[in-house]
């Protein structure tokens, strides 16, 4: 069998060291301790494993006398091909004649590792270089693999299943060290390995090789190092030297900043990494990309010019940057035409290229002249902008406009309403760079590759940092609350994670990085509890300067049963707003009411309808006349938000209540166009003037 089927990869002695250093295999220590390669090869690591033994006792009795007796108990090792396993007894005795000892009676078995069962629960050490085998080249050994809970599911990559093996061949306390691919970090065959590390947190450190390539094959390696003895808070993060050939010691990273949304990212960025995915799904989607056509068959379907009257259209190669031309039997809506549709040159000449076409399986026989894929078809007749997916550095960034009827394939494209300059500002500077490294997929010659998926992400997060929200975006911030409050239930803080946390996203945007801001949904994402006139306060956004509030926010999104709850919250909030605003700290409210809210009585009957009435809002409107500089118990300002939701007088209980909405999740939300008839304390329906309020009494508590 050749390398695909066996995953036979040799490992270079200066890598053997790093790893043996990394076990902490060395010492006294490792005297009486039992060590195995569960899949030895031609014996690299057990030919280390022997020396740095026999170098110890010697060390430590002062003879070699009993040392056959200890290789024999102590070393130990599985190899499945018979010839290499041949090879590597004759490699271990020939190190025996050179260092002047007896035979020994190697226990090195030639079997499936697979299948082995008698070394689980009595090593020591670990350590080794396992097999490198895709799901596809396993072969008679994919039913073995897949009793392993590691791979139970999904793709299959063989090493994972020796991280398996040998945490199952562990004592405690013992050491696993393995040299393999770091395709574990964030592949789907990896999830279940990355899973037990972070719930285990027995990752002790990890060396990530980067671009260097210890192996003759294409594969991009990492040495894990994992201990049982104890749970680890914190793992040891190391990067590979390109010039000294050695690990070099990076950080201690915290769990919660490597495992980041279930993968493994390893980067002195990861702190704004972990923003991306922590806060994203908050995030207005700006942008989106997509991969480029994908015909089957480019050498057909694309190049550099065609005959006259054949029908195609330009497309640009997103990875060089390069137009063609691309035959192109579809119509602007992304339909196939009919074959006879088509003009006479570009029948005849698919006709004399019926023969490929129809050779791939994944087009339907009526289908035989199309792309075989429809990504990217829809898109065409859209202002594009193409970008390529392996990028080292900002002047190997290749981003191209591609307007409405040119195609892209071989990259990705970006649809967006922003302007060409933002994505380019965005895109072709030093922080996309180290985004990209914070991935870590590398390629050879220093590049790194990106998903459609990570770029989309990059860039939303990356542009929702700069652009402000406004009364539109408000409202939709508004539904995506709503939505929330229906999938959870009324006590659920998600939906507030939502709301109160892009409102202090916002403001953060707006007053800048000098500043802390305290909420739900941003950052450590708690409240802050401030100290009051009478009592201590948690205010639901705070924001400070040197430890000292600057300007707290409270807010009410009321979502049912207005009339019993509306006096004391009422009261409440005068209460909570003089206590506040007697220290002298400026205290502001959001008040946000649908006209029509559903009275719920116990067991979610649905009682009622309540619209709300010039009568409901009589309190607020006098309150909104008293002068906030008189009166301590009116907030500093109060964005009052009256909206409409559609809603059926039909619906009677809760549970139908909310299927209404999930089932309808398109329903618009609008501001209520009621006349505005509240005093100069309230701000209605008018969130951008109110933030900019805001914003304006933070920069006046800073000069004061």
């Amino acid at each position: 069998m050749g390398i695909k089927e066996q995953g036979q990869i040799f490992t270079p002695r200066h890598i053997v060291e790093d790893i043996l250093e990394k076990a902490d295999y060395k010492g006294k220590k490792i005297l009486k301790k039992h060590v195995i390669d569960n899949s030895c090869g031609d014996g690299a690591f057990l030919i280390a494993f022997v020396e740095k033994y026999i170098d110890e006792y010697k060390r430590q009795q002062k003879t070699l006398e009993g040392i056959s007796k200890d290789l024999e108990t102590y070393i130990h090792g599985i190899e499945k091909d018979e010839k290499i396993y041949k090879d590597c007894i004759e490699n271990l005795n020939k190190l025996l004649k050179e260092k002047n000892i007896n035979k020994v009676n190697w226990d090195i078995l030639n079997e499936d590792a697979l299948k082995v069962d008698k070394y689980d629960g009595k090593m020591d050490y670990v350590i080794g270089n396992p097999p490198y085998v895709r799901v596809h080249n396993l072969k008679e050994q994919y039913k073995n693999v897949k009793e392993y809970s590691f791979c139970d599911s999904g793709m299959v990559d063989l090493y994972i299943v020796f991280f398996e093996i040998g945490l199952k061949m562990l004592k405690k306390p013992g050491i696993l060290c393995y040299i393999t691919p770091n395709s574990f970090y964030n592949s789907v065959a990896g999830e279940k390995l990355r899973y037990y590390l972070e719930n285990n947190k027995c990752l002790k450190s990890l060396v990530d090789l980067g671009h260097y390539q210890p192996f003759e094959a294409d594969t991009y390696t990492a040495i894990t190092t994992i201990s049982n003895d104890k749970e680890f808070r914190k793992c040891e993060y190391y990067k590979y030297n390109l010039k000294t050939e050695k690990p070099e010691f990076i950080s201690k990273m915290r769990y919660e900043d490597i495992f980041l949304d279930g993968k493994i990212i390893l980067s002195t960025y990861n702190k704004r990494y972990k923003k991306y995915i922590d806060d994203n799904k908050f995030v207005k989607q700006r942008v989106e990309v997509k991969n480029g056509f994908a015909t089957l068959n480019d050498n057909i379907f694309i190049n550099e010019k065609f005959d006259e009257n054949i029908n195609t259209i330009d497309v640009i190669k997103a990875s060089t940057g390069q137009w063609k031309k691309c035959i192109y039997p579809y119509d602007e809506n992304g339909n196939l035409l009919e074959f006879n549709q088509l003009t006479a040159k570009t029948q005849e000449y698919l006709i004399k290229n019926k023969e490929p076409l129809t050779k791939n399986k994944g087009k339907l026989d009526s289908e035989w002249y199309g792309f075989g894929r429809s990504q990217a078809i829809k898109d065409v007749y859209k202002t594009k902008i193409s970008i390529n997916t392996t990028i080292k550095d900002i002047n190997s960034i290749k981003l191209n406009i591609v307007e409405p009827g040119e195609g892209i394939y071989s990259g990705l494209y970006i649809l967006t309403d922003l302007p060409y300059e933002i994505i380019e500002q965005k895109i072709c500077c030093q922080n996309f760079i180290e985004y990209l490294e914070a991935l870590n997929k590398c390629k050879s010659g220093g590049y790194y590759t990106i998903s459609s998926k990570e770029l989309a992400t990059y860039l939303n997060y990356e542009i929702e940092e700069e652009i402000k929200m406004n009364n539109k975006e408000f409202l939709d911030v508004i539904k995506q609350s709503f939505y929330k409050y229906l999938e959870t239930h009324a006590r659920s803080t998600e939906k507030l994670k939502i709301l109160h946390g892009t409102i202090a996203k916002d403001i953060e945007k707006r007053i800048g990085s000098e500043y802390k801001i305290c909420s739900l949904g941003l950052n450590e994402g708690k409240e802050y509890e401030m100290q009051g006139k009478y009592t201590k306060k948690k205010t639901d956004i705070t924001i400070l300067k040197d430890n000292d509030v600057k300007v707290a926010i409270g807010l009410k999104f009321i979502m049912s049963n207005y009339s019993q709850n509306s006096n004391n919250y009422f009261e409440n909030m005068l209460g909570e707003t003089a206590n506040i605003r007697i220290t002298n700290k400026p205290y502001f409210q959001i008040i946000i009411l649908p006209s029509i809210l559903p009275y719920f009585e116990d067991g979610g009957i649905i009682k009622k309808y309540e619209h709300i009435s010039e009568e409901h809002l009589k309190k607020y409107k006098n309150l909104s006349y008293d002068n906030p500089e008189e009166y301590k118990h009116v907030p500093t300002r109060t964005l009052f938000y009256f909206i409409d939701i559609p809603h059926s007088d039909s619906i009677k209980n809760k549970k139908n209540y909310k299927n209404y909405y999930m089932k309808n999740n398109e329903l618009k939300i609008k501001v209520n166009n009621r006349k505005n008839d509240f005093g100069p304390s309230v701000i209605y329906n008018d969130y951008e003037k109110f933030i900019e309020i805001v914003c304006d009494t933070i920069k006046k508590e800073k000069s004061e």
